[in-house]
């Protein structure tokens, strides 16, 4: 791994247009305590990926940019060579 690394994300826009793309589905539930005491849960409920983008809120969608924005600098680190 790269001791000293100066890297520049930059003009990070969606383009709104639509691709083809991998669709994949998972089952979420979540069970916790709440501040209360009280045991809450949700689900199991299924979501659909990308179907879920058109779901999202604004706020939703930028993290989810975020996020995808990390991951996608993590691939071209590792093809640079950057990172191991």
């Amino acid at each position: 791994m790269a001791l000293s690394v100066s890297q520049t994300v930059s003009n990070w826009q969606p383009l709104q247009t639509t691709a083809s793309c991998p669709q994949f589905q998972m089952t979420i539930q979540f069970n916790w305590i709440d501040n209360t005491g009280a045991a809450q849960s949700f689900g199991p409920t299924t979501v659909t990926f990308p179907n879920i983008i058109s779901q999202m809120t604004a706020a939703e969608k930028n993290a989810l940019a975020d996020a995808m924005q990390d991951v996608i600098v993590q691939i071209a680190r590792r093809r640079a060579g950057v990172d191991n």
